[in-house]
């Protein structure tokens, strides 16, 4: 807030300074004239949004696994997640593991989700698609580990809040280096 109320300040008593009588086009030329000082309170500003980011996903990340079968759904995070299918395929190189659920807040669906594990023939290694539900509040990140006789899948929940904070910050701090 202090970097963004400097800036405008800033901007504000250069434009009364140059222009009296139509403050934007002072405020223009104010902008022209100081860019490389502007140009460092946009970074600022952009370094204020990246450590937001990393401070809120540190402290508020949560994980937690769980065991479900198709058509069960789990409140987790502020979100209702329901399983709806599960389905292996054998491809010419490799075999294919995944299940299919949705991400909904209320009554509305606000993604739908494929995580999956590959085992691929040639190498005899497994490997994981972890899915991502990406949102201004925070990311939601599934991975698929195995599936038990019973028709269970189990599954890793992880809510990363405020990670879009820090592309945000880098987005703004990139803009302030080419200004």
């Amino acid at each position: 807030v202090l970097a963004v109320v400097v800036l405008l300040g800033c901007v504000m008593l250069e434009a009364w300074r140059f222009e009296s009588v139509r403050p934007w086009m002072g405020a223009l030329r104010a902008l022209r004239e100081n860019r490389r000082q502007y140009a460092g309170f946009v970074i600022h500003i952009g370094f204020v949004c990246l450590a937001l980011g990393v401070t809120g996903s540190s402290l508020g990340s949560r994980q937690q696994e769980f065991r479900l079968r198709r058509g069960d759904s789990v409140e987790w995070a502020g979100r209702r997640v329901q399983l709806l299918r599960m389905n292996q395929q054998a491809l010419p190189d490799k075999l294919v593991s995944e299940v299919g659920w949705t991400v909904a807040h209320g009554d509305q669906v606000l993604a739908r989700l494929r995580p999956a594990q590959h085992f691929h023939l040639l190498q005899r290694v497994w490997t994981s698609e972890v899915a991502i539900h990406s949102t201004w509040r925070g990311d939601l990140y599934t991975s698929l580990h195995s599936g038990d006789e019973d028709g269970k899948v189990r599954l890793t929940f992880v809510d990363n809040p405020m990670i879009t904070w820090m592309w945000f910050g880098g987005w703004v701090m990139g803009c302030g280096t080419v200004l």
